[in-house]
């Protein structure tokens, strides 16, 4: 009677210290693995149709194509400092006797981002997704030269996806660009939509 006894209570305590292993390392799991200070941020940008207008018509751009790079501060905050430098090519090739086939233009901007701490939703319970919106602008280069100069703002909003225990994710975002562009002579740009995919990589 005396070794059931000894036994079962050896068995209790066995399940008890498995059962409080497991809790610790779930909490342990939930934990991102390194404290973030800063996402590097890497994006390519699609145009959507960029309109021009040449010798009182308007016209539709080849294509328009994009890249950038940047930083994106971690504060204990829902409002994040952002830093940006862009490059933007406008192909013109499609429009008869433009005086230039590409359009182009260089930033360096920096503003505001809305980047919240927690989740907005989840698809899964391994995949958060955070609602963001950013403004930013600044100084740019312009032109089928990169001679003329001047100021430059981009708006954007979309959705950020990442891991439980990693901080790194992909954003996927609309982004308008208010300010038009007449750096070639004889030709206007209009304000233009670009669709962006980014990459964060955290610690």
């Amino acid at each position: 009677m005396k070794n059931y006894l000894l036994f079962g209570v050896l068995t209790f305590i066995f399940f008890k210290i498995s059962a409080q292993e497991e809790t610790i390392n779930l909490r342990i799991t939930e934990v991102p693995y390194q404290p973030v200070y800063a996402f590097f941020r890497t994006s390519f940008d699609l145009g959507i149709q960029q309109q021009v207008d040449f010798n009182h018509a308007t016209f539709k751009a080849r294509n328009q194509l994009g890249f950038s790079i940047g930083l994106i501060s971690c504060k204990e905050s829902d409002i994040q400092f952002e830093t940006r430098i862009g490059y933007c090519q406008v192909d013109l090739s499609n429009i008869d006797s433009v005086p230039a086939n590409k359009h182009y233009d260089l930033d360096i901007m920096l503003g505001g981002r809305y980047y919240p701490r927690y989740p907005t939703f989840a698809l899964s319970k391994n995949t958060p997704v955070r609602l963001t919106f950013s403004g930013i602008g600044g100084l740019g280069l312009r032109g089928n030269d990169l001679t003329n100069m001047g100021l430059t703002v981009a708006l954007s909003a979309g959705f950020v996806f990442s891991q439980k225990d990693n901080p790194s994710g992909i954003m996927l975002e609309a982004q308008y660009r208010p300010l038009g562009s007449n750096a070639i002579a004889g030709v206007y740009l209009h304000p233009a939509w670009l669709l962006s995919i980014a990459w964060l990589f955290g610690p």
